[in-house]
């Protein structure tokens, strides 16, 4: 979508929503709304489907998961149809995640490999390894940190220049190798991590995240408590959903050590600030963990009888999200069949613009389009170009006495035996217009021309087709003109067609049924005789 095309105020309103959808919901919501009634004042699904992809992701990000995940649900398939490709691939990236934070991980790797598969398709390189990354998240989530290793590592190098990305994925390796006992690769990833430390709140949080969890792992308890008060004096209020998975670790090992201070504190904020029922439930179960480690059996059983409603309400979320699925899935297989559709007609379409109709071999257009390449490539690598003119031999008596059906027929036949050569790397063959035809012969000997030359007369020969009215022979003949030559610079494609479009009428001038291969317009001159001197 070029914004080239759109007023200034539209065009300003854009940037103002990808430069500040991550900060600002409310601003960027109304800047939507705004941006999407002129899309509806101008009938442009391009600007809808935007700005639908835009509010579900800010949505999401500010943790009004039920509306950001119908909105990216909705968006995806206005966004393959506008050829939004990116902003798709980065909506089925959102839903993964909305997916994966909400506990629904066998739906979040639906999304995650259908987003891969399409991000692959349409060589979206940037949402690709992302996506790797979440898939990677869910490995480490389901505590599978082998594989999870695997991925970050393909993520590693294909995103090596991007600091931000790096720092994320170097914090995932080391949280995977503190988890697998492998502590001088956790200890070199962590050092990689604060190596792109930027001085944001998600940085540092990461990082103290990561340290707590390593210099506990270590067995150095003194510098793990120090990392935990770093953290108490840290508002992680802006940050939590950022870090629910980290910080569900990191109460894990306040609960591991007995640091029920600091705990207490932990799961006031998330109290506070944790709205969403997936994020509710990970928090009455460290609160059930904590009561039963320290035997508070009343507030143990009130917690439990708070888990049950929540597990109801989540059950029947999980229903609701099956739907959805449901209809997105129905909507991906629709627009892939469309797609697919699409691909068929356009394929059928540059089919006919570039064949023939009648015989199947490359039209004028087309024989251009391959010629032009040829004489570049011949130019660039100082290799021979073949250009050679044929047609029929008194083709109009033909089609006179033996009809326009038996004359197409004629065509097709010859068309045939010339497309045979094309199973010879570098030789191109169509129909140039009426009864003419060019072969392009791309790096071939004057020889090796003349024995291609020479191998069509024969099979054209061996047919036999019937020409009585023929002044050549009882049979369909062809007159045949070449010109071969290295391009240089002050050469043109259209001095080879020229060259040979003369050679050919010279040779039917003198004899048909016969060929003529020149490398220069001193050998045409030579061949045409005085000929020559009457049209030049």
């Amino acid at each position: 979508m070029s914004p080239e095309i759109f007023p200034p105020r539209i065009t300003e309103l854009r940037t103002l929503i990808e430069e500040n959808y991550v900060d600002d919901l409310k601003g960027t919501l109304d800047r939507c709304e705004a941006v999407e009634q002129y899309a509806y004042e101008v009938d442009s699904d391009e600007l809808r489907a935007y700005c639908q992809f835009y509010k579900g992701l800010t949505c999401y990000l500010h943790a009004q998961l039920d509306r950001g995940y119908d909105l990216l649900v909705r968006c995806i398939e206005p966004l393959c149809q506008t050829e939004q490709w990116e902003l798709a691939g980065r909506a089925y990236n959102a839903l993964g995640n909305v997916a994966s934070f909400q506990g629904e991980h066998s739906l979040a790797v639906d999304y995650f490999f259908v987003g891969l598969r399409f991000c692959k398709e349409h060589h979206l390189t940037t949402q690709t390894y992302r996506i790797i990354n979440n898939i990677a998240d869910m490995y480490i989530s389901l505590g599978e940190y082998e594989l999870a290793v695997e991925q970050l590592k393909i993520c590693a190098e294909g995103i090596a220049s991007n600091p931000k990305a790096n720092a994320i994925i170097f914090g995932n390796l080391a949280y995977c190798y503190i988890h697998l006992g492998q502590l001088d690769e956790a200890e070199q990833h962590m050092n990689q991590v604060i190596s792109c430390h930027q001085d944001d709140m998600f940085d540092r949080c990461s990082i103290l995240f990561l340290q707590a969890s390593f210099y506990h792992s270590k067995g150095d308890l003194a510098r793990c408590n120090e990392i935990i008060e770093t953290l108490r004096a840290t508002d992680l209020s802006s940050v939590i959903y950022d870090f629910l998975t980290e910080i569900e670790y990191h109460a894990h090992l306040l609960l591991t050590i007995a640091r029920y201070d600091a705990l207490e504190e932990l799961l006031a904020v998330m109290d506070r600030e944790l709205q969403s029922l997936f994020a509710r439930e990970t928090l009455c179960k460290l609160r059930l963990e904590y009561y039963q480690k320290i035997g508070e059996q009343q507030k143990y059983l009130q917690q439990a009888a708070e888990f049950y409603e929540i597990s109801k309400q989540r059950d029947l979320q999980r229903r609701q999200l099956a739907v959805h699925n449901i209809i997105t899935r129905s909507s991906l297989e629709n627009e892939m069949d469309m797609r697919a559709e699409t691909e068929r007609d356009n394929s059928i379409l540059r089919e006919r613009s570039e064949k023939d109709a009648l015989t199947g071999i490359k039209n004028r257009f087309k024989l251009n389009e391959v010629a032009e390449a040829a004489f570049h490539r011949g130019y660039m690598n100082g290799t021979n170009l073949g250009v050679e003119l044929l047609d029929i031999d008194y083709y109009k008596e033909y089609n006179d006495n033996y009809g326009h059906q038996a004359g197409d027929e004629c065509l097709v036949a010859i068309a045939r035996v010339l497309q045979s050569l094309e199973e010879h790397e570098g030789i191109h063959v169509g129909r140039y217009g009426g009864d003419e035809f060019m072969i392009i012969y791309e790096d071939y000997s004057k020889e090796e021309i003349l024995a291609f030359a020479a191998q069509i007369r024969e099979q054209l020969t061996a047919l036999q087709v019937e020409h009585k009215h023929s002044r050549a022979a009882p049979y369909v003949t062809v007159s045949q003109g070449i010109f071969l030559k290295v391009p240089e610079g002050a050469n043109r494609l259209w001095d080879f067609t020229y060259c040979a479009d003369l050679s050919l009428y010279y040779v039917k001038g003198k004899s048909r049924n016969s060929m003529f291969l020149s490398t220069s317009a001193k050998e045409i001159k030579e061949f045409a005789g005085d000929d020559y001197r009457l049209i030049h």
